[in-house]
């Protein structure tokens, strides 16, 4: 949240004060990327309170619907995206590294809350983290045997 309020500062600073950009990415495609990570966030936001009414506490671990059986942090992924369309709309090198420092800290915290999870489900949470990214949609082949060649 705080690395993108100081994104989007850096947009306005760079308009108000005139700043040569560092990178020209067409505003729509920025902007694209802004709804794609806002809109991720919030279906993913409304898929947890739905099947676990608490966050703090959750009863069972949410495994499938949306993004969830591709990767364990959707709602983080979708900031990343949002940020990085916020970065690219600054177009500053000070944007990019601002950016640089949401990441590193969007994989600390979903480091810790896998952690956490781990711990509360730890046999669905074994094979989740199998089959899925921390907060890249990619399947893991961790210990996956290879598929027998078609003939």
């Amino acid at each position: 949240m705080l690395g993108a309020m100081a994104l989007i500062a850096c947009g306005v600073a760079r308009f108000l004060l005139d700043v040569p950009p560092a990178v020209v990415v067409p505003i729509p495609a920025a902007q694209i990327l802004v709804l794609i990570g806002g809109g991720t966030v919030f279906t993913h936001y409304g898929l947890l309170k739905r099947r676990r009414g608490r966050f703090d506490h959750p009863e069972a671990l949410l495994t499938r619907g949306g993004l969830f059986s591709v990767v364990r942090h959707p709602m983080y992924l979708g900031d990343a995206l949002m940020d990085l369309g916020f970065a690219l709309l600054a177009g500053t090198w000070l944007a990019f590294g601002i950016y640089g420092l949401c990441l590193v800290a969007l994989g600390l915290q979903a480091r810790v809350e896998d952690r956490h999870l781990a711990e509360r489900f730890p046999e669905a949470h074994r094979h989740w983290s199998l089959h899925t990214g921390l907060l890249w949609p990619l399947r893991a082949v961790r210990g996956a045997s290879p598929s027998p060649p078609r003939s």
